[in-house]
């Protein structure tokens, strides 16, 4: 691999969509001129003939992951090559751009949406329409398949959940006016869950089976601009974001952001991540591809633990596997190895979909799971809380804990008469009715949860003193709760 912390390359025109190629050495452009070029990383040097295709410039590019397809859309149309022979085919349903391109992870269909309103599936071998034409309310800027194939989500005026192979709506999720064109809005993290640029500068991580957005934050970017586009890391650790000129990179588990937000010198066009992590890839309106090496960006722990999954006797492919894997047992703390590559072998148990666990409404006492003391109100100072071992007969570490709808809860005490929220306050006065009212989201953590502000990324947080303080969400067990239900 190249150390080098930046790589660029100068391209003959602008690009909208970029594909790193599995050898982290070779990555694939598709440019205004509608051609397909492949580059070599090391010198910058354009490997081989670029291939042209139907459609006038390229609005996106793919690559299938048994590598074996490249598909790219434009105008009307959307172009699948074949790597292994010269042969190909385009399909031409679309009556407008052709603006995204997605290929199933078994490789054997692929999906279009375009300026139409429309989405297509396909049969990636023969070209044959197989489900649609699936109608929205504006243009689909994006079109994912989940990791198991079975279903899509859509990005149009909100983003949609479609069974993938008869065309059924499952699920819509409402969202504020999405101002982006030619991007790559949607990333599956797993069999249930979706990360989402909803609206302007504003990203959500949904359970798409719960119908509940789990968490959603403000991301940098200038606004008004035209291009927003995602990349989640292979290992699933971390998600890269860019509108306008600005980068920025998150915790998928924390939320928290990772690095200082990166200035690019001109409006990105495009984002990609390599397959080993280690490199984020730009393309500008500049006609400048840019890699950045992330070892020089965030810590060495986002760019570990690259899984590969064996083929089960049930036959689920390796990404299914993987996902779903990743999907059930999603707790920080467990990192699956620390190995750039490992093999799992996946029981084939885990190919039961569950719904991550939430806290039913009711009672409960809060207790911090580095050691026996509970969150407690302070009886003579009714805005402080802090950390001591239960007492039954105190009121004050009784909690009520209320699902308000779309993973966001509210939590309060008792005082006399009055429910005083749990709010965000200076230092560790997190319990007053004089303060702003904040709600929270409880995200499991194996046996234990982390409550988040749901407003921003930061979460309750145990101190070394025993008292509580609203810190940056970073994981320690210092962070992690347990609710233990008082008995009616």
């Amino acid at each position: 691999m190249n150390s080098t912390k930046t790589i660029e390359i100068k391209a003959r025109s602008r690009m909208r969509s970029l594909v790193l190629l599995e050898d982290s050495r070779h990555l694939l452009s598709a440019d205004d001129e509608g051609v397909i070029r492949q580059w070599r990383w090391a010198d910058g040097m354009e490997v081989g003939e670029g291939i042209r295709v139907s459609g006038g410039l390229i609005t996106a590019i793919t690559l299938s992951d048994d590598g074996n397809w490249i598909l790219s859309a434009g105008w009307q149309v959307a172009n699948v090559l074949s790597r292994k022979s010269p042969t190909g085919f385009t399909v031409n349903e679309h009556t407008d751009w052709v603006d995204t391109v997605h290929v199933s992870p078994d490789s054997t269909r692929f999906a279009t949406g375009g300026n139409d309103k429309k989405v297509f599936i396909w049969d990636i071998s023969t070209g044959k329409q197989l489900v649609g034409p699936l109608e929205h309310d504006d243009r689909v800027r994006t079109v994912k398949f989940s990791p198991t194939g079975d279903r899509i989500a859509t990005s149009s005026k909100c983003l949609r959940v479609y069974n993938a192979n008869n065309g059924d709506l499952l699920q819509t999720f409402s969202s504020s006016n999405i101002p982006y064109t030619c991007s790559n809005l949607i990333a599956w993290s797993g069999v249930h869950n979706v990360f989402t640029l909803t609206s302007q500068n504003t990203l959500a991580h949904v359970h798409v089976n719960a119908k509940q957005t789990l968490s959603s934050w403000s991301i940098p970017g200038e606004a008004g601009g035209n291009f927003g586009y995602i990349a989640l890391s292979s290992n699933g650790k971390f998600i890269a974001s860019s509108i306008g000129r600005s980068i920025s990179l998150w915790d998928t588990a924390t939320y928290a952001q990772i690095c200082s937000a990166i200035t690019h010198p001109a409006p990105i066009w495009s984002i990609a991540l390599s397959f080993d992590n280690d490199y984020l890839a730009t393309s500008d309106a500049n006609g400048i591809i840019t890699l950045r090496n992330l070892k020089y960006i965030i810590p060495d722990y986002y760019l570990i633990g690259q899984i590969v999954v064996q083929q089960s006797q049930a036959g689920r492919g390796a990404e299914q596997q993987t996902d779903a894997l990743r999907t059930e047992l999603r707790v920080p703390s467990l990192h699956f190895n620390q190995l750039r590559k490992t093999t799992i072998q996946v029981d084939d148990r885990l190919q039961v979909q569950v719904i991550p666990p939430r806290i039913l409404d009711g009672t409960y006492y809060i207790k911090n799971n580095t050691g026996d003391l509970y969150l407690t109100c302070s009886q003579a100072a009714p805005g402080s809380v802090f950390m001591q071992r239960l007492d039954q007969s105190n009121v004050h570490q009784r909690w009520a804990v209320s699902l308000l709808g779309d993973g966001i809860y509210k939590i309060t005490t008792r005082k006399g008469n009055q429910d005083i929220p749990l709010t965000t306050g200076n230092a560790n006065v997190l319990v007053s009715p004089d303060l702003e009212y904040t709600t929270w989201t409880i995200e499991p953590r194996g046996d234990a949860y982390v409550i988040g502000n749901a407003s921003d990324a930061t979460a309750i947080h145990r101190t070394q003193d025993h008292t509580v303080s609203v810190l940056l969400r970073n994981n320690t067990p210092n962070q992690r709760w347990v609710f233990e239900r008082v008995a009616d």
